[in-house]
């Protein structure tokens, strides 16, 4: 049972962390759009399947310049053909969009929003949440019913057994 809660409790905090990402994309829409100045963008060679590219923008807000580092509001990390897109499409002292957080406009990022595509991971998750759970609960609730089953069994058995005056 403890390694079914475990588990339960893994699948519940990845749920969560998914579904604050999306939440935390979906409000990026509502940030102000300023404009902002590409300083330098790297794309690292790394070999792997997830590559993190290395990007820096100016953008002012009420008059102060303010630098940001972030092309989404969630993913550091791009595949190798987004990478390259990016390195096609994006270079220093190109002129960007920039989103920021009114509450905090030293918070912001290139891309905004949340697609189609980003609500499938957290569903994913809480499927895989209410799935464990059933199955993991279910098994142990059958198992626990078996067990007192057998014991009650086994105590009819011995009052049974018992020979009475």
């Amino acid at each position: 049972m403890v390694l079914v809660g475990m588990v339960v409790a893994c699948f519940a905090l990845y749920a969560k962390s998914c579904i604050k990402d999306y939440l935390e994309c979906r409000a990026t829409v509502g940030w102000p759009a300023t404009h902002g100045v590409v300083d330098s963008l790297a794309i690292p060679e790394t070999g792997s399947r997830w590559v993190s590219p290395v990007l820096s923008y100016r953008y002012s807000v009420g008059g102060q310049i303010l630098t940001g580092s972030r092309l989404n509001p969630t993913e550091s990390s791009l595949d190798p053909d987004q990478a390259k897109w990016l390195s096609e499409h994006l270079a220093a002292r190109d002129s960007v969009e920039v989103r920021y957080d009114p509450e905090n406009p030293s918070r912001s990022t290139l891309l905004y929003g949340a697609g189609a595509d980003d609500i499938l991971q957290p569903m994913v998750a809480l499927f895989a949440l209410v799935f464990v759970s059933a199955i993991g609960f279910g098994a142990y609730g059958m198992n626990r019913r078996d067990t007192s089953e057998a014991i009650a069994d086994a105590l009819v058995r011995h009052r049974i057994g018992k020979a009475t005056p």
